[in-house]
């Protein structure tokens, strides 16, 4: 008997073939069952004009990448053209050998489960290619690549070109299966999605994680083709955390292309280890790593009381800075970059030092890049010892008061008085008013800021920057992973300096905008002769023309021409070396600080063996420590086109030393490779043998 055909469609359960056009392959997914069912996609060429999504647990299968070709002509932006949601976490799915050519129009898959209470598993994306991703919606890029958690599978031999940046993220809701926090290590390495094997043509930032999901790539090659400012992203301390993100074995190339930053590290755990950077040094201006907390949400004070504050948000070019001229109606910053629609956004200027302190005024209309009128004359007329901030509109939250968050005041008199966090007692929109428990002992003063931060960890959803490790990470034979922010421009030396700015002329104009309007995650810390680190301040805005860089507050004391400085992560949310993170040392590792290497013999026999530093990481491994033959461990498989044998991975377990530090514990080694769901067979993995005393995690 002839099975039913649905125009080019044929077959019956549990295999389906059809041809590549749209409708047929629609047709055969909306007869397939609910679970298990193979749809083979015929050789052939055909043009979408809309995303197919899919429910059900099927594997799409296409004729080979260079056989099945799929083209995107429609209009739709900010999507993917294949989606995969699950409607039963028993289901799994597998798209292998299809080329799809987006047209720099939208995404390429979606993976996302929403039946996140429990986790989907055995997800295969291989051998396919994703050609000219694009996903630009309203000036906003989304993930050409997106995972949203509890997905586990893996990614293998597909190459990625224009927008491969890859979102991996969870399903931001406590009540679901998430990884909470403190709940989230590494003993089950099966509950991730994995990335190896794939090539990727890099125009973004690699990958961010985020809303309590996480990611891990190894051995992939990634063709730098753009200057980008970070290449991996973690989300931190805010709604969108990250839980764990882990990279090693990835080779990066470029002959004319750099970055500024290896990774971006705002929260959760972290491991990146052996990995290559092959990657021009004229663009990078060097190599260093951020790590940072993020707090749930901050701004700054426009009106407060005894017992409550009215926020307001000031993230704008020139938001805070000292007045060169003024008069009753109007001040002036000749060093400013106003913009000129503040006063359309119902924004406000602060005097918050100087005279006229407390005054505040609405931005009238008319303004410059460098002058500002108000609508109200100032009772005392500001003059050059005043600093102003901008206030534009920021509206309180109805979730600031949940999950017993908590309101700290960061400057100004109210920071570090008696009963500095306060207990949120009510978060009102309709008044903008967030109100706290008990009082303050020091009411906050206009243009303080404030941060609100969880204190609940059964109830939250983000991530504090902890137990990142960070080893044998090689720009050429340069180690990379020494600092916070610091390495970029260590050692820097200021050609001069004044009462809120620092300048140096030796820097390009590029070097000196290193941040634009969004400053107020960075900082600069003045260093002595001696290198020891003395007043930091956070950067407010940069005059690239000038070479300036301007700071609030203002310095105690202003620096002058040979004062050393920094460039460093944001001074409210400092994370250490040592307490948060840790990086390899390349010489006189003695257990006391950073990651030591070698075999577990070497270990076991040292004389920090019982007498280490809580925290401190040693790599137990027969393999290099150093760059030598890290080429032969990084990048893609020679299967999917890179230069590394399939049979060269890197081997090794890390240990950190124990709470007590008076001996070691295992706490990660990298998982099979390669992925148990590859049709490869598996090579041997096993991580050197515990030596007696030893304890696993």
């Amino acid at each position: 008997m002839c099975e039913k055909a649905y125009g080019a469609c044929e077959g019956a359960s549990p295999t389906w073939t059809t041809t590549p056009d749209y409708d047929s392959v629609e047709s055969c997914v909306s007869q397939a069952s609910n679970n298990g069912d193979t749809i083979n996609i015929t050789a052939g060429s055909a043009d979408w004009s809309q995303p197919l999504t899919i429910t059900k647990g099927i594997r799409l299968i296409g004729a080979g990448k260079t056989l099945t070709n799929i083209t995107y002509t429609g209009s739709q932006t900010g999507t993917w053209l294949i989606m995969w949601y699950p409607t039963d976490y028993n289901y799994s799915f597998e798209l292998s050998g299809i080329t799809l050519n987006l047209n720099l129009s939208i995404g390429s898959v979606r993976l996302a489960n929403y039946q996140a209470q429990y986790p989907v598993t055995g997800v295969k994306i291989h051998d396919n290619e994703f050609l000219n991703i694009g996903g630009n919606t309203g000036g906003y890029t989304s993930a050409g690549f997106e995972v949203r958690h509890p997905v586990y599978g893996v990614a293998y031999q597909n190459k990625f070109t224009g927008n491969s940046h890859m979102d991996n993220i969870g399903q931001n809701d406590v009540t679901l299966l998430n990884w909470k926090y403190g709940t989230v290590d590494y003993s089950k390495p099966e509950e991730n999605f994995y990335y190896e094997d794939n090539i990727f043509d890099v125009s973004n930032t690699l990958a961010t994680g985020g809303q309590g999901g996480r990611y891990l790539y190894r051995y992939n090659t990634f063709n730098i083709n753009t200057t980008l400012s970070a290449l991996w992203d973690a989300h931190g301390n805010s709604p969108n955390g990250t839980m764990i993100s882990t990279t090693y074995g990835n080779k990066y190339t470029s002959a004319t292309h750099g970055f500024s930053s290896s990774f971006a590290l705002r929260g959760g755990k972290h491991l990146s280890f052996y990995n290559l950077y092959d990657v021009t040094a004229a663009e990078t201006g060097g190599m260093y790593n951020e790590f940072r907390n993020e707090f749930f949400s901050f701004g700054y004070v426009k009106e407060a009381g005894p017992n409550y504050i009215r926020p307001c948000s000031s993230n704008v070019d020139g938001n805070t800075g000292t007045i060169t001229s003024a008069g009753s109606t109007y001040i002036e910053n000749i060093y400013a970059q106003f913009k000129l629609t503040l006063s359309s956004r119902d924004a406000s200027i602060i005097i918050v030092e100087g005279t006229g302190k407390g005054q505040i005024r609405t931005i009238a209309s008319g303004n410059t890049t460098t002058r500002m009128d108000v609508t109200t004359p100032f009772d005392v007329v500001p003059d050059n010892t005043s600093r102003y901030r901008i206030c534009t509109p920021m509206t309180v939250s109805s979730s600031w008061d949940e999950g017993g968050k908590k309101l700290r005041i960061q400057s100004g008199a109210a920071a570090g008085t008696t009963g500095l966090d306060k207990s949120i007692s009510t978060a009102d929109p309709a008044t903008n008013t967030l109100t706290i428990t008990d009082t303050f002992s020091t009411i906050p003063s206009p243009g303080d800021r404030f941060e609100i931060y969880q204190t609940d960890p059964n109830l939250i959803y983000h991530q504090e920057q902890n137990d990142a490790y960070i080893f044998n990470n090689r720009f050429g034979s340069t180690l990379i992973g020494e600092s916070i922010y610091d390495e970029k421009w260590d050692g820097s030396t200021a050609t001069g300096g004044g009462y809120d700015w620092i300048e140096d002329t030796t820097k390009t104009s590029t070097a000196i905008n290193m941040c634009g309007s969004t400053c107020y995650y960075m900082a600069i810390q003045l260093i002595d002769e001696n290198g020891v680190y003395g007043e930091s301040r956070n950067v407010n805005y940069t005059d690239p023309a000038n070479k300036r860089i301007y700071v609030f507050p203002a310095w105690t004391t202003p620096p002058t021409a040979g004062t050393r400085y920094a460039k460093k992560s944001d001074v409210n949310n400092e994370v250490s070396n040592n307490v948060q993170f840790f990086n390899q040392q390349d010489a006189g590792f003695n257990g006391m600080a950073g990651i030591g290497c070698g075999t577990l013999v070497t270990l076991q026999n040292a004389a920090y063996y019982d007498n280490c530093t809580p925290g401190v990481g040693y790599w137990a491994t027969n393999q290099t420590c150093n760059n030598t033959n890290l080429t032969a461990l990084t990048g893609a498989c020679t299967e999917a086109g890179g230069d590394r044998n399939i049979a060269d991975f890197i081997k090794g377990t890390l240990y950190k030393c124990n709470a007590n530090g008076n001996g070691w514990e295992s706490y990660y080694t990298p998982y099979t490779y390669p992925h148990p769901l590859r049709s490869e067979s598996a090579a041997d993995t096993t991580a050197p043998a515990v030596p007696s005393g030893l304890s696993v995690q």
